[in-house]
C-alpha cells in the first residue's frame, strides 16, 4: 500500500520466511517489484538495510504482537529521521495505553492512537 500512496521505495521486513515470499510475490504481481524489497530478518542487529542504521526513514510501519511491541520500539525509533513516524498496529484496544508509555520510553514525542472496535493502533514522531 505505502508503494501505491507514494513511497519511492517499501523495505518490508518479517521474521517468517512465509510472509518474506508473499510480500515479494505481490511486489511483483503489482508491478513493483523494483520499489518493494522483502527481506527476512528483526529489527535492531537484524535490520538488513543499511539506512535502518544511521536513521534513515521517514516512516516504520511495525503490525505486531504486544509482547514484542515495547522492546522493539528503541529499535524502530533509532531508525528513523527526525520528524519520522512509526505507526504500531496489531494490538488490542486495550493495550493502547502501555504502547503509548513505551513509544515515549523509545523517546518518541507527539504519540497518538486510534481505535478500532476491539483494535488499537499507535503514531509516534521522533
Amino acid at each position: 500500500a505505502a508503494a501505491r500512496l507514494g513511497a519511492a521505495r517499501v523495505e518490508a521486513l518479517d521474521t517468517d520466511p512465509v510472509a518474506v515470499g508473499a510480500t515479494r510475490e505481490n511486489a511483483a504481481r503489482n508491478g513493483l517489484p523494483d520499489r518493494i524489497e522483502g527481506a527476512e530478518g528483526s529489527l535492531g542487529a537484524g535490520w538488513p538495510w543499511e539506512r535502518a542504521a544511521r536513521g534513515g526513514y521517514d516512516v516504520v510501519v511495525m503490525n505486531i504482537a504486544l509482547a514484542v511491541v515495547g522492546e522493539l520500539l528503541p529499535d524502530a525509533a533509532a531508525a528513523l529521521r527526525p520528524g519520522g513516524a512509526i505507526v504500531a498496529s496489531g494490538f488490542l484496544a486495550e493495550a493502547v495505553p502501555e504502547v503509548e508509555a513505551a513509544a515515549r520510553a523509545a523517546g518518541l514525542g507527539e504519540v497518538s492512537s486510534e481505535l478500532d472496535g476491539e483494535w488499537g493502533a499507535v503514531v509516534a514522531r521522533a
